[in-house]
């Protein structure tokens, strides 16, 4: 092997090297980036529900929404229920894209699908808050979102 086949052997080599380093930290940044979003996520579901716990009135409407014939008393319950159903819009699309961008796993998405099911089937009175968003903003893109929008169009026809 002469001198110049030796330089070429080496640059390849460090080449090789190179490469298989960025694989890894690339790897490595990816892991990072999950375990980030995970708690991210997590925390939004304690902010919601130390908001729930802490608000005033929050525990009240939550009890209250547990009727499905449910009606704001009062235009500070209208903007409660509304903030509540917002934060939880937010929570659910939020993992559902975190999911699609491969943040986040096929089981924590089926948990915010599980929990919208378990909202509807335990607080359906936040349909009709469920109702005026879905008129406000265009969420039909998520699939989290489809048995909400389900009921919704059910309550329409």
């Amino acid at each position: 092997m002469d001198k110049s086949q030796k330089f070429e052997l080496i640059g390849l080599t460090a080449v090789v090297l190179s490469l298989l380093f960025v694989a890894y930290e690339i790897n490595q940044s990816n892991r990072i980036a999950k375990g980030t979003t995970s708690f991210e996520l997590s925390r939004n579901w304690m902010e919601l529900n130390k908001f729930t716990v802490t608000a005033p009135g929050m525990l009240e409407l939550r009890i209250k929404w547990q009727n499905k014939d449910f009606v704001a008393e009062n235009d500070a319950e209208l903007q409660k229920s509304i903030a509540y159903a917002k934060m939880l819009i937010n929570a659910w699309t939020a993992l559902e894209e975190a999911h699609e961008n491969g943040l986040a796993s096929d089981g924590y998405l089926q948990i915010a699908k599980d929990d919208v099911k378990s909202t509807l089937m335990h607080r359906p009175g936040l349909l009709p808050v469920f109702e005026i968003l879905f008129s406000d903003f265009d969420l039909a893109s998520y699939e989290v979102l489809a048995p909400i929008r389900e009921r919704v169009d059910q309550g329409k026809n």
